[in-house]
This record gives structure tokens, sequence and C-alpha cells, in this order.
């Protein structure tokens, strides 16, 4: 709920719990200036946030429930200043903020206490920092990520993916990376993604499946705020796998290198038609021992008609020889069953 507070606009929350705290959560944030509508036989929750907000959270709130302080980190990232009463009292470290304080201090934030209440202020807006928890803390963790949402950061591009499908299965058949289309839609589909993922104000690491139509215009079709299927080519074929970038996001560490070392191919392995139960591999020692070639198996026991199975990995500097060992590899590696 109090992540909402982050941007004006419109959440809806589902399977909200009918328990005090929610009430008082929405109180707080009817306070601060949000519309809260409330549905309990649906089990609904409705949070209208306005262009401006308050920034002071009241004892009389925040006393009746520790997790109020948890409007701290959202404020402060969205309004650079906040208020909140301190949960239980005026002494900061016993009082179990100290972690949170720690953590925003680092972030560019100032702080100090005065009858009662936590005053932060950022004049300048908060940054990215590398920051370690003393010991385990949800409420330290869920401060420091929100106000990590509006914090100045960076971003890197991973060269896109020419992805073809599967009509029967609605599966990924094969792709290729970086995608052959004309510069000028690549830089079109760069800035649309970027663009994409500065709306959604959050740090992390984003797919964007992209449509390019016959008049060659860019749609944006959907959006994975995760390690995402159309990037594992990235675990051999780039200098920074995305499962690296995400390990640096995570730690604040220096974002890596996107660039391909070489152009790459995916073939996704696919549970044959006709065949169920436990799996067989026909063909796989052949396929291994084509030169820069990776299997991945992905450890499932059974296999069924459709059922995503693994991936192999295929790189080379000649889009035809891809193109000629992605079809070879799926006319040879077979998904079967004993």
């Amino acid at each position: 709920m109090t992540a909402s507070l982050l941007a004006a606009g419109t959440t809806q929350l589902e399977n909200v719990p009918d328990i005090a705290d929610v009430e008082i959560m929405a109180e707080l944030l009817t306070r601060l200036g949000a519309q809260v509508n409330r549905d309990i036989s649906n089990s609904t929750l409705e949070i209208k946030v306005p262009e401006n907000i308050g920034h002071r959270a009241d004892y009389d709130l925040v006393r009746r429930m520790r997790a109020s302080i948890n409007v701290l980190g959202p404020i402060l990232a969205r309004c650079h200043e906040v208020d909140v009463a301190l949960p239980g009292g005026d002494e900061i470290g016993s009082r179990g903020v100290d972690m949170h304080i720690a953590g925003l201090t680092k972030m560019g934030a100032e702080f100090n206490s005065d009858h009662g209440y936590l005053i932060a202020r950022a004049p300048k807006g908060l940054h990215g920092a590398r920051i370690w928890l003393d010991i385990p803390s949800v409420g330290a963790t869920e401060n420091i990520l929100t106000a990590a949402v509006l914090a100045k950061g960076e971003t890197v591009i991973f060269p896109p993916a020419e992805m073809v499908f599967d009509q029967v299965y609605n599966l990924l058949d094969y792709q290729l990376s970086p995608a052959k289309i004309e510069e000028k839609q690549l830089w079109k589909a760069e800035a649309i993604a970027r663009k994409v993922v500065q709306s959604l104000k959050s740090p992390g690491l984003f797919a964007i499946e992209l449509f390019v139509d016959q008049n060659g215009e860019i749609l944006v079709n959907e959006t994975a705020p995760r390690v995402h299927n159309s990037g594992h080519h990235t675990i051999e074929a780039n200098y920074s796998s995305q499962y690296d970038m995400l390990l640096r996001i995570i730690l604040d560490y220096p974002l890596g290198n996107p660039a391909p070392i070489l152009p790459s191919a995916i073939v996704n392995l696919i549970g044959a038609e006709g065949y169920s139960g436990e799996v067989v591999y026909e063909g796989l020692d052949e396929v291994l021992k084509v030169d820069n070639v990776f299997v991945h198996l992905y450890g499932k026991t059974t296999t069924k008609p459709g059922r995503k199975m693994g991936h192999v990995t295929i790189m080379s500097n000649d889009y035809q020889d891809l193109t000629h060992k992605a079809n070879k590899i799926k006319h040879t590696l077979k998904v079967i069953s004993k």
C-alpha cells in the first residue's frame, strides 16, 4: 500500500485481507492526500494518489501500527522531505529505525529528530548506493527498496532479439540476436524501451516485447520485470549475462557490458507430439559435438507434447550459419519419452 505513494495515479490491489493494519494504513494514506476505496466483500482496494501528497505521518496512527514507518522511503523519494512519528518514542536507536536511517543516509538523506518525529530531507534527491544491513530487517529493506525506485541511477540496454514463434504451441521456436532490423528501427525500439522502463519508476531488469508492423512502426506488446527466456542467450553470447546484470543491480555494483561477444541463436526444446512420460533426449550426443553450441536442460524428469524442457544456444559470426545450425538442431535433438 505504501508503494502506491511513489507515483500519481491509481493502484488496485486484490486479495486484500480484512485486518486492522489495512484499515490503519488506509487512514494514513488518506491523511497524506490519497483517496482509498475499499471493497471488503471482494477483498479489493483502490488507491488514488494525487500529484501532490503530504509529507507528515502523525503519531496517533503510527503508534497503532509500527509498519506505518514504511511511508518513510516512498514519501522521501517522492517529496524529498518527510516527517514521520517515531513508532514508540524519541530514542531513534532503541526503536529499531536506525538501519532505515543508515540506509537512506547513504542514499543522500539527512536526518534529525524533533519532539518524537523523525525528520528527513533530501533536497537534491536520492541516489543509488551500496547498502549492507547489520541484521535482517524487513522494514528497513522495504523502506530502502521503495526509496531506491526514484533514486538516480544508470540504464543499459541489451541488443534486441528477433523471436520466431511456433504457431501451434505459441512458444518461441527460435530467436536471433542481435536482431537484423534497420538502424532507425533499432534506435526507435531502444528509445521506446527506455521510456517504458523509466515510466515504471523501478530499479531492476526488464524485458520489453515489441512488434514491428508492416509499416515499420514499433509497438509495445508486454513487459516482464525479471530475467526472461528471450535473454537466455546472454549466458554465453554477451559479456554480461542477464543474470550477472541482475546481481549487479541487487548488489549496487556498476552495471555490466551488455554487448554481444558473438551473434547468437536460441532453439527451444519442446516435448514432441505423441510422447508423454519419462523424458529421453534423442540426438543429444550429436548436438554436443557441434562447436559453439550450448545445451541447457531444465531438469524436468517427465515430458508431454508442447512442454518446454530446455533450450540450446548457438554462437557464430555468420547469420546464415546460425540459421542453418538452429534448423539442424531442431531436427536432430528430439524430446521424447521411454
